[in-house]
């Protein structure tokens, strides 16, 4: 998301913008495997842990995707990377002009950003709850929307852009 809006210009958005998804940070998932090997490992045969039950959820967050890429490009042009309503057009007077929102389609999503885009349009909620109860896990990294400035100048640095 963030590469289209650096080399687009736009706020990309699927559907209405409105769909959800569930999210977490990965040293937090990974912390969730860590514990379920650790529990393995000591033989815990706990059937909340394993068998038909043995599906964890990790989500620590949800994010709504029209809103998240409207705060992804609000951090490039706070970084100078978009400019008045597109990337490199300079905006006039004292108040910024809107970034622009493009309305995409599915073949547009894929043909612009891949297959990975087409999850800017799917809901998925949940809530990852067994593993708080049963080892004890709980997220302790940054949220997705904390995490904003950092994806978006990684991004911008991949892309010779800083």
């Amino acid at each position: 998301m963030a590469k289209v809006i650096l080399t687009k210009g736009y706020v990309p958005i699927i559907g209405t913008g409105l769909a959800r998804m569930g999210n977490v940070h990965i040293q937090d998932l990974t912390q969730a495997y860590v514990l379920l090997v650790e529990a393995a490992l000591a033989g815990d045969a706990s059937p909340e842990l394993w068998g038909a039950r043995g599906y964890h959820l990790t989500v620590t967050g949800e994010h709504t995707w029209g809103p998240l890429a409207r705060a992804m490009a609000a951090e490039a042009r706070a970084m100078g990377l978009l400019k008045g309503g597109k990337a490199g057009q300079e905006g006039e007077g004292e108040e910024e002009e809107p970034l622009e929102e493009h309305l995409m389609s599915r073949e547009e999503a894929l043909e612009t950003a891949g297959f990975e885009a087409l999850s800017w349009g799917l809901n998925a909620r949940c809530k990852g709850l067994r593993l708080a109860k049963f080892l004890g896990w709980k997220a302790e990294h940054p949220s997705l929307e904390d995490e904003i400035p950092g994806i978006v100048k990684s991004e911008a640095k991949r892309l010779g852009l800083l």
